[in-house]
């Protein structure tokens, strides 16, 4: 048995086939990773998505059968027994996209000839994986998303590729979409051999309907399973709790029977390094009722009323750039702030920031007598860098000038990034700063680049695990800037990014170590002890899911656990130790 993958009940069984590698789609995509982006090893997530791929339908099974055939009824109905529900499991930033690139190749090469990428409905995100795919699979036919009014056009394109053509349809989570989809997939080209790719599988895509209605994105996504041949599922997330609380007795269309984790790569900074073994290093303790404070503002605002967690990370940013520079570490540096969801607030942390800004500039400036109001600041930000980042022992600088060039024109930029300021980040370039402004749009899937310092205040009363975890936008291959990197935050976000952690450390772990096996529903608990404690839940409710009575095999996970961070607020003491 493999390592790293797992199969439970289902529609059917699940016996591996040969897939072939190295084939045109998996050598192209090599070649081209090599020349653009070298520091990635394929070599891993090749083997990882192979092994996932190897317990979905093999497409010889189409080819032997109906490849010459036009009877789509006896190809759909065939297809329903052949169909199979997969999920690619990885952490935060570590690299999903470029696995789900990967499977598609590996898919291409193995007789696959649809793949459709179900995105966020997020614009933005769904313009990210796009281009991804374009960029990454130039000998692909990426069509991207068909609308309303392109269908007849798009249909046309769609039905002219011959069955040998690669073609790649995205689309966004939402029912407009998804039907648009179904529409163009209707025809002839949907009883090719389709692999589905569900990224952030655990969004949107699961049954929230009430009652006995089904939610209209579940039952579309349903629709366009029902109307093509042969065909996998895979849901690809880092926030899987969802989707495992399913019971494949009540849930038929996305149970998944197949799971295969995907390991993170080499330099990968994830929840162990920034909630463990680097926590004191990067953690700035700000009071909670901080956020408060920022949902007022007024023209007349003065250096006072901004708040002093705000002044310190702002400052710490400015001239954490400033010393990129001086030692040549290029690349973006970028600050985030998550606080609040309202647009109207986004908008008032906006103008307290650009006021606080243009203080500091004058501030700055030679001649002005308000200069110890925040050189104790600076001077703090610039003792804490020095103690993370070691080059910097023993160097002086005027802090003062610093900062005032790192104020200069052309080297700030603030963005709001909100449903009425949909558009992607824009980046300055080396040793400018990029300031983001929002909460949902720039959470679960975005892709922020050279984020150094995060100023995260959002803390819900009750939190949704998936969600606050998917916040964590400073997840990634960072090791090279990570002496740099600060959070910002309450002790309370800390708090619950640390059970996180330690839960999802345990699953992880535990759905690594199974062999082929067979059992009912894998967690149980909606709310197991662990997250209640700091007011979180795994994941919202949905249709399908497992009864809180039912025995689970990661039960046991929670009661032997080792790694419970300390708190005034937990109970663990008599669970320490197995």
């Amino acid at each position: 048995m493999r390592q790293g993958i797992i199969t439970f009940p289902g529609n059917g069984d699940a016996y591996p086939w040969v897939v072939e590698r190295h084939g045109h789609f998996e050598t192209e995509l090599r070649d081209y990773i090599s020349r653009e982006r070298p520091e990635i090893d394929l070599n891993p997530i090749f083997d990882s998505v192979e092994n996932l791929l190897s317990y979905m339908p093999n497409p010889e099974n189409y080819n032997r059968n109906y490849r010459n055939s036009t009877n789509r009824e006896d190809i759909v109905k065939d297809g329903a027994n052949l169909q199979m529900v997969g999920l690619l499991y990885g952490r935060v930033q570590s690299g999903k996209t470029i696995a789900s690139i990967c499977l598609t190749a590996l898919a291409a090469d193995n007789g696959y000839r649809n793949i459709i990428v179900l995105t966020s409905n997020v614009e933005l995100l769904h313009v990210q994986t796009m281009l991804d795919f374009k960029e990454n699979l130039s000998n692909v036919k990426v069509l991207g998303e068909p609308t309303t009014n392109s269908l007849s056009d798009y249909s046309t394109r769609l039905n002219r590729l011959d069955n040998e053509t690669i073609c790649v349809i995205t689309g966004k989570k939402n029912p407009t979409s998804l039907k648009s989809i179904e529409k163009v997939v209707s025809d002839k080209r949907g009883l090719l051999p389709t692999l589905i790719i569900d990224d952030e599988g655990d969004q949107a895509s699961l049954n929230i309907g009430k009652d006995d209605k089904n939610s209209e994105i579940y039952q579309t996504i349903s629709d366009i399973r029902s109307s093509i041949g042969l065909h996998c599922y895979i849901t690809v997330t880092a926030t899987p709790f969802a989707n495992l609380q399913l019971d494949p007795n009540k849930e038929k269309e996305l149970y998944p029977e197949i799971i295969q984790s995907l390991s993170p790569g080499e330099g990968y900074t994830g929840a162990d390094v920034f909630f463990k073994t680097h926590k004191n290093q990067v953690w700035r303790n700000v009071p909670e009722e901080e956020k408060d404070s920022l949902k007022f503002y007024s023209d007349n605002s003065n250096f006072e009323e901004t708040p002093f967690g705000l002044k310190n990370a702002v400052i710490y940013h400015l001239l954490t750039c400033r010393v990129r520079k001086l030692f040549n570490i290029r690349g973006e540096h970028s600050m985030l702030l998550n606080v609040h969801k309202d647009k109207k607030s986004h908008m008032i942390i906006k103008n307290n920031l650009e006021s606080f800004l243009n203080y500091l500039s004058e501030t700055c400036k030679i001649g002005s007598d308000r200069w110890s109001e925040i050189e104790k600041i600076a001077r703090r930000a610039y003792e804490d860098l020095r103690n993370t980042f070691k080059p910097l022992q023993g160097v002086s600088l005027d802090l003062r000038s610093e900062l005032y060039q790192s104020l200069s024109a052309g080297n700030l930029s603030i963005q709001m990034i909100n449903a009425d300021n949909p558009n992607p980040p824009k980046y300055g370039g080396d040793f400018r700063s990029t300031f983001l402004i929002g909460q949902t749009k720039l959470g679960r899937g975005l892709r922020i680049r050279g984020l150094v310092t995060t100023y995260f205040l959002y803390t819900p009363k009750i939190a949704n695990m998936d969600s606050y975890s998917q916040a964590c936008r400073f997840f990634g291959y960072r090791e090279r800037i990570l002496p740099f990197m600060r959070i910002f935050s309450p002790e309370i976000t800390i708090r619950r990014w640390q059970h996180i952690r330690v839960m999802e450390k345990y699953t992880y772990d535990y759905l690594e170590s199974l062999s082929m096996g067979s059992f009912d529903g894998l967690i149980s608990l909606g709310r197991p002890l662990m997250l209640l404690q700091n007011k979180l839940k795994s994941a919202r409710k949905v249709k399908g899911q497992t009864d809180s009575e039912l025995s689970s095999p990661i039960d046991n996970v929670i009661w032997h656990m080792s790694e419970i961070p300390v708190g005034k607020n937990h109970d663990f003491e008599g669970i320490r130790e197995d």
